[in-house]
């Protein structure tokens, strides 16, 4: 009989510890290869448009044996990074770095999402805190992420730190062989047979999750690729600093997840999202408007704090409600395909305005969200009344049974 991998096994964190540095080592890797290749702002959104549709096609093609997809995105993880790395040694490396990163969002999607989906088997009341605890791993990885391309490690090459990071992807593949993956996710979240209305409120959820995802993987994205061009371009902020800028954003979201798996519950959950969508329009306007070194610092933190509940409660709140794997691979190819539309329309609004005025994007976003949010919780709220006017219904049903046989027992009982 195979070993099972554990739902909080720390094999799982190390995976998203992975993917987090893999995803945003862009961030921080951006201003140097711009200058190398002398990229337009339109040019650089291309690249970061390039990985996330990658992230986006790796989390659609989710296959229903999650093994799978961890093995095929280790490989291409692996291999993306390494045609990468070579293609950044090259000052017209640009078409193939392109294509690298392709490859590269297309492995990380594939591991992302099949991992979310593992861990995401737990219970209901421990699933949050492991998506919480998932998602603070991430953040672990993206912090780091600058020392695959600043002065951390001297003596070696952006490159060759690169080259050296590719190998540690195969690290997961290694680890799950021979070993069983968790497949009681498959019979949780396929319904037996659902009746045609379950179907219709299964798609109308499914279409308004896939919504939110969307719109939070752009907002996450644009703010997280171009803070630092932000902070080089409107606070004179040297290059280096500039790089270790989105740790900063990381160490926010990391340290509100570490609080969210601490002391969320059931019932503050809503209250939570709301509070902080709200904070994080606030932060990010601060950021914006009166960017300054302190500004740019602080806020990076705040809005990486604010935003940090946000993709875990979602998540936890999609799984439970039974949507199908297939609908939640979706919703979680959503996140990139939000990420490479917000990131190339930053890049084209930069261009034709300015990055200041191209970072007003995100805050319209959080407003949309924060609607969305609300129209989930209406939709909420009208399915727990329309349970109750079920459960009543029973109820009813079933008292006047007893009546029904009581009385004819008792004219039984005079006869």
């Amino acid at each position: 009989m195979k070993a099972a991998i554990k739902t909080g096994s720390s094999l799982w964190l190390f995976t998203f510890s992975l993917t987090g540095a893999g995803t945003a080592f862009l961030g921080s890797y951006l201003p140097s290869i711009a200058a190398l290749w002398r990229l337009h702002d339109h040019q650089a959104g291309v690249l970061v448009a390039c990985f996330f549709t990658g992230s986006f096609t790796g989390s659609m093609l989710l296959s229903r044996h999650l093994r799978l997809n961890l093995n095929v995105g280790s490989w291409l993880g692996c291999i993306g990074f390494l045609v990468f790395a070579q293609a950044a040694r090259f000052a017209s490396g640009f078409h193939a770095a392109a294509c690298a990163l392709a490859v590269v969002g297309f492995g990380l999607g594939q591991l992302m999402s099949s991992v979310n989906l593992l861990v995401g088997a737990a219970a209901g009341s421990e699933r949050s805190k492991y998506l919480a605890r998932l998602g603070a791993a991430w953040c672990a990885g993206a912090i780091l992420s600058p020392v695959l391309t600043s002065i951390a490690i001297p003596g070696i090459s952006p490159p060759s730190r690169l080259s050296l990071f590719a190998l540690l992807f195969m690290i997961p593949f290694g680890a799950t062989q021979g070993r069983d993956c968790a497949p009681v996710l498959m019979a949780e979240c396929e319904p037996s047979v659902p009746s045609s209305g379950e179907v219709s409120s299964k798609r109308s959820l499914a279409a308004l999750c896939i919504a939110i995802f969307l719109i939070y993987g752009g907002i996450e994205a644009g703010i997280a690729s171009w803070i630092p061009m932000f902070a080089v371009r409107y606070s004179v902020t040297p290059l280096v600093a500039a790089q270790w800028l989105i740790s900063v954003f990381w160490l926010g979201l990391m340290l509100g997840r570490i609080y969210v798996a601490r002391v969320i519950t059931p019932s503050t959950e809503n209250l939570m999202l709301r509070v902080a969508i709200i904070s994080a329009c606030c932060c990010l306007a601060l950021y914006v408007v009166a960017p300054s070194v302190g500004t740019i610092w602080a806020g990076g933190l705040l809005v990486g704090v604010c935003l940090s509940p946000i993709f875990p409660l979602m998540l936890s709140a999609a799984i439970a409600s039974g949507l199908s794997v297939r609908a939640l691979g979706a919703a979680l190819a959503a996140c990139g395909l939000g990420a490479a539309m917000f990131t190339a329309i930053l890049g084209f609004a930069s261009s034709l305005f300015s990055l200041r005025a191209a970072m007003l994007l995100p805050l319209l976003a959080l407003g949309m969200l924060l609607l969305l949010f609300w129209r989930l919780q209406q939709r909420n709220a009208s399915d727990c009344l329309t349970a109750q006017f079920a459960i009543g219904d029973a109820a009813s049903v079933e008292n006047e049974r007893i009546r029904a046989l009581e009385t004819l027992s008792k004219k039984r009982t005079d006869q």
